[in-house]
């Protein structure tokens, strides 16, 4: 039984307009990668006898269409390089030197994926959805087509209730120090969504205080501050 689709708008905005105008969130379904595009649905094959017949490659999965083409992209903002030695101390530099990369500190995390670092980059882009509709934070696979030396951190968001889009990667600490290199244009992170929904996009270029008001959340309280302010914009809308 089909479910109706639900119609979800997500307003993306942040206050450059010359990123507004290039490198930009949009469909997943517009970063399908070329090896997709150029792969046959089907190829020949003989059995035993000498008779052909016809096999499906993987452009006919149903789970890898669904995949590439669900939710959304946001694709790097900027030329990145970040070099990591062997004590897992590290340098960066981005080509938009307005732009940050954060770190968070193994007291915060733990033994979770030891012998690396947690980074925080810092998007310039604020979300904003029309429902609390969820989505899965995760790594391109398909649409990037290569291994990494940095892991996209997974998880659930929804764009109703937070409205920035950070994104959090895991990165190795090697023997040796070595450099990972993030071009401008890079699928970086893919937002799938839970339910079966109809999904529009509106960019828009906003002042520096409207988007202020929107990207950041005010660190209300020393824990749980996210549940804090759910608890209260919920009791506010009653």
């Amino acid at each position: 039984m089909f479910t109706k689709k639900v119609d979800l708008t997500i307003s993306c905005s942040l206050k450059d307009r010359w990123l507004n105008e290039t490198v930009r969130p949009d469909f997943a379904a517009k970063f399908l990668p070329d090896w997709y595009k150029n792969l046959k649905p089907s190829y020949q094959t003989k059995n035993a006898w000498g008779l052909q017949y016809d096999l499906p490659t993987v452009r006919s999965c149903y789970g890898i269409k669904k995949t590439l083409t669900n939710g959304l992209i946001v694709p790097m903002w900027t030329d990145l390089i970040i070099e990591i030695k062997p004590d897992g101390t590290f340098t960066y530099q981005l080509s938009d030197s307005n732009r940050i990369i954060e770190t968070h500190s193994k007291i915060q995390y733990g033994d979770l994926y030891q012998n690396s670092i947690m980074l925080k980059l810092v998007s310039p882009w604020a979300f904003e959805a029309s429902k609390p509709l969820h989505a899965y934070i995760t790594q391109p696979f398909f649409h990037i087509n290569s291994f990494t030396d940095f892991h996209i951190i997974p998880g659930f968001f929804n764009f109703y209730d937070l409205h920035n889009t950070n994104v959090f990667i895991f990165v190795p600490i090697k023997q040796e120090t070595y450099k990972i290199q993030i071009p401008v244009g890079y699928p970086l992170v893919q937002y799938i969504f839970t339910e079966n929904i109809k999904l529009k996009l509106h960019h828009q270029v906003i002042p520096q205080e409207a988007y202020d008001s929107i990207h950041g959340l005010s660190r209300i309280s020393f824990l749980k501050t996210f549940d804090k302010v759910l608890k209260f914009k919920r009791f506010l809308k009653k």
